[in-house]
């Protein structure tokens, strides 16, 4: 799967289409944006067909005033918020608290590697995730900006679900070549319908690994 970062604008020529793009192995992969808002565009934003939509990013201050007038209830909404590297425990509480509608997200540095602190902060604070450094994705733990078990929503189409955020790739707008997808014709033998397969996938959590050590 590809996640495409897109702006209020240039989303509308997308809105209800499932979209795709032919990569270099000649694999048509399934398309979902990331749509990029700010004070200005996010209320038309929420009315959008948000058929293709993963998530919306909101580029300001979560505590911006604006946000108090909007309804983001069925919504994965998130707000990155730099930290820098010797953010503390304290730091991360005030986010959380800062704009309950919203999914906090502290990037790391590049070398950042303490994951039980992060499986610590994030049983504390749900709404707070975490993207880059050096992490393993285990359950438990909120890597990414977006929760994995969201693209799987839009996943199930392929039959298959994405296994951690390693399986996501994340393009700008402009650097892809995007299509509209072509119906997939099923084949069949006989009578008998197509079988669905369906990937049996075990997430490793951090508290496995305490339990082993």
């Amino acid at each position: 799967m590809i996640r495409v970062d897109i702006d209020a604008n240039d989303i509308k020529q997308y809105l209800g289409k499932q979209i795709e793009v032919k990569t270099g192995n000649l694999q048509h992969e399934k398309v979902v944006f990331n749509v990029q808002t700010d004070y200005s565009s996010i209320s038309e934003v929420l009315g959008y067909d948000r058929g293709n939509i993963s998530s919306i990013q909101y580029v300001g201050r979560p505590e911006d005033e604006v946000l108090a007038g909007v309804d983001l209830t069925g919504v994965y909404a998130f707000c990155n918020v730099d930290l820098g590297a010797s953010f503390t425990d304290d730091d991360i509480k005030a986010i959380s608290q800062t704009n309950p509608q919203l999914n906090m997200v502290v990037p790391l540095e590049p070398d950042f590697k303490d994951i039980r602190r992060l499986w610590e902060l994030s049983n504390q604070f749900k709404n707070v995730r975490y993207s880059g450094g050096k992490l393993l994705a285990l359950k438990g733990v909120n890597i990414g900006e977006v929760p994995i078990e969201r693209y799987n929503q839009f996943s199930k189409v392929m039959q298959k679900d994405l296994k951690d955020q390693r399986f996501l790739s994340v393009y700008p707008y402009g650097e892809l070549v995007l299509g509209e997808a072509k119906p997939v014709v099923q084949k069949t033998r006989g009578t008998g319908a197509p079988r669905e397969h369906k990937q049996k996938i075990r997430h490793l959590s951090f508290a496995d690994i305490l339990k082993r050590s």
